[in-house]
């Protein structure tokens, strides 16, 4: 569904005053105010939460590709739209379409920085290691002797959806997840108890499977393996 779609689901859902039940209203998501715009915000407010519940969502993935200039011991920056949120450091290889590839050795900075930092690098030849400073510029340990192409795979940093036509970036099967989140808000808008508490439980299952489907490191309890610690609640009313 779109982000249109979405609103108008809530809607319905909700059984809003002033809507019908066909799913026309709103007709779009650009300058509501009152109720329709509460639900403009709630929808997008709720893919957001989801979103942002772990850096390592599977559908968030995307991949990094550009090529090496010789001599030069940084790579360009992602070229894309995407902007990085975390990177899958196993995943970096020279050349990887090719029958010469080379998987590259990933170092923490203050390893990189401790054993190639301090000196100067006069030999080009081809890298075996990769860091990324606190900046998020990319290193390798050594310059390139060849126009390598650079590959690997990021998680990327999600977006709030704010046009009419925008797509949240979960598999559709899941995204009576974010109308369950969002209802969640209005519930604890208006104080409506029962709201909340029929969603709740659409919510909980819905976010309980899409994390065993998308979520690599899921144990079953909510919890990412790479991301402990930046477990959300339900989301509040927003």
């Amino acid at each position: 569904m779109t982000f249109l779609e979405l609103c108008q689901e809530l809607v319905v859902e909700l059984g809003i005053g002033g809507a019908n039940d066909a799913g026309t209203s709103p007709t779009t998501v650009t300058a509501q105010s009152g109720q329709l715009g509460r639900v403009v915000r709630w929808i997008a407010q709720a893919d957001l939460d989801i979103n942002n519940m772990w850096r390592d969502w599977t559908y968030l993935n995307t991949v990094y590709s550009e090529s090496l200039t010789v001599g030069t011991i940084t790579a360009p920056v992602h070229s894309g739209s995407e902007i990085v949120r975390k990177w899958d450091y196993d995943s970096f290889y020279l050349d990887y379409d090719t029958e010469d590839a080379v998987s590259l050795e990933w170092m923490p900075w203050k390893d990189y920085r401790r054993i190639y930092g301090p000196g100067a690098h006069l030999t080009n030849s081809q890298p075996s290691a990769i860091s990324i400073d606190k900046g998020g510029t990319i290193y390798l340990n050594e310059p390139p002797d060849s126009t390598y192409t650079l590959t690997a795979d990021f998680y990327k940093q999600p977006i709030k959806m704010t046009t009419s036509a925008d797509n949240p970036d979960m598999p559709d099967n899941y995204h009576r997840i974010i109308v369950a989140g969002a209802a969640i808000k209005y519930g604890f808008k208006v104080a409506a108890a029962e709201v909340i508490q029929g969603l709740t439980i659409e919510y909980d299952t819905g976010l309980i499977e899409m994390q065993s489907d998308q979520a690599p490191g899921f144990f079953g309890e909510g919890i990412s393996e790479d991301d402990q610690g930046l477990v959300m609640s339900i989301p509040g009313m927003g």
